[in-house]
């Protein structure tokens, strides 16, 4: 086609002449151009260059590096929250019942030892539940004892010995002993109400690995040691309520384990010592926590209707009248709900459930636990009466050595899941010290003070 005005050649489809510039016409036979998407065309091949294995080395290395600087980070991280929750068990360790073994936590983390030894920790001993006093010797230049949430002592290890450190962890033995009982020494022909035999229980919190022992009929027999050594799921194991293996003599016949409901059955109760999860029915009344057991395991406090048993509420009613009474069960009536209640009357309500069943062997795991002073005095002297009034056998658990020893004929020690020793209530508060502590006393004494275990 041709420019109208400068008559100048131009290509079909040209709206615009490139010579003048005038505005081009239409033709009608003309495609108008469509844009078409551009073909991207594939990059010419090049060459890369052969890396050498030097060359690859210095390449690889930030990627090494990065890793490097992560495990760092994450050392110092998880270093800096364990040491101050490790910190944080020891000063509560008192308070909540819970042992931490130093040993343990740095077999599991090797660094934190070092950064105890840069920032000059490694030799500072805390007496928290948990630590042997053997190890404590051997670690620590200066040693402080805490008891009762308040400060006992605090001496260097140089002048001091595995004896007299015993003595200071336990204490005089008049010092809480305000319910004292009778010394009794029953023969040693007394019959045996209960005989353990390598019993082992699975409960979390409790290692009991291979536990023996006897109690006589008629004595209250208690059972000692530190936060977590075992002596909780002693009770627990041997009533069904976790998973043991060994085995169970009850007033000369085996009892089956592993079976809650045959071991009441067999005349075994316990007072347990989470009272308020596992031993009480808190929105129920008094009285129904009082009957609750005996009706469903033996069927009293019911009455046979038309072939089926019926709640007696008149003799339901009676009972726990009188039970209240006998227990002195501070409350405004047998129909109050148990949760409203003191921890010490709860307690209380708790060991009414278990007379209940009329047991031959009553289990009695920490009775006095986060109860006031008045109130231990009165759980404790209703263990004495009834031991000593109505003959039963009571096995006492707790973490209290001076209230087993104001009313236990004879008390077994508990450590890494075995008995350690079975000590006479006047022992020494050294020989309770250092059985506490894993170590036979008798040990001691033939090495001149010295610990060999």
């Amino acid at each position: 086609m041709q420019c109208p005005k400068c008559r100048a050649a131009m290509p079909n489809g040209a709206k615009y002449c490139t010579e003048c510039g005038a505005k081009l016409p239409v033709q009608p036979d003309s495609v108008p151009n469509v844009p078409q998407p551009a073909i991207q065309e594939a990059p010419a091949y090049e060459a890369q260059p052969v890396m050498t294995e030097a060359a690859s080395a210095v390449q690889e290395r930030p990627v090494k590096l990065k890793w490097f600087k992560f495990l760092i980070y994450f050392a110092l991280w998880s270093g800096g929250i364990l040491t101050a929750l490790y910190s944080f068990a020891y000063f509560t360790g008192t308070v909540l019942g819970i042992g931490i073994d130093a040993e343990l936590v740095y077999s599991y983390y090797p660094l934190l030892r070092v950064f105890h030894i840069f920032c000059g920790l490694e030799n500072i001993a805390y007496g928290v539940p948990g630590a042997h006093v053997e190890q404590v010797i051997n670690a620590a230049d200066g040693i402080t004892i805490l008891r009762d949430g308040k400060l006992v002592a605090e001496c260097r290890t140089k002048d001091t010995d595995v004896t007299q450190l015993a003595e200071m962890m336990i204490g005089r033995k008049g010092e809480a002993a305000f319910v004292t009982a009778e010394p009794r020494k029953l023969p040693e022909d007394t019959p045996v109400a209960l005989k353990l035999s390598h019993l082992a229980v699975d409960m979390p919190g409790e290692m009991v690995n291979d536990v023996s022992l006897e109690v006589r009929e008629g004595e209250i027999f208690g059972i000692g040691g530190l936060a977590g050594q075992g002596k909780v799921g002693i009770p627990n194991g041997v009533m069904g309520i976790y998973p043991s293996t060994g085995e169970v003599e009850l007033f000369g016949e085996k009892s089956p384990l592993n079976n809650a409901r045959q071991a009441l059955k067999n005349g075994m109760a316990i007072v347990s010592e989470d009272r308020r999860g596992v031993g009480l029915l808190l929105d129920e009344s008094i009285e129904n926590n009082v009957v609750f057991n005996a009706m469903q395991i033996n069927g009293d406090f019911t009455k046979k209707f038309l072939g089926a048993h019926l709640r007696d509420g008149k003799a339901i009613r009676a009972y726990a009248d009188e039970i209240i009474k006998e227990l002195d069960i501070r409350c405004f009536s047998a129909q109050q709900h148990t949760g409203t209640l003191s921890g010490g009357n709860q307690q209380k309500v708790c060991i009414a459930r278990a007379l209940a069943m009329n047991p031959k062997l009553l289990f009695v795991s920490e009775p006095t636990r986060g109860i006031d002073i008045g109130a231990k005095k009165l759980v404790l002297e209703t263990l004495v009466r009834l031991n000593r009034e109505k003959g039963m056998t009571v096995v006492m658990v707790s973490s209290e050595l001076m209230e087993l020893r104001s009313i236990c004929d004879r008390i077994a020690i508990v450590a890494e899941g075995k008995v350690v020793d079975v000590l006479e209530t006047n022992a020494s508060d050294a020989d309770f010290g250092l059985a506490m502590s894993g170590i036979k006393p008798e040990h001691v004494k033939q090495k001149g003070g010295e610990a060999h275990v």
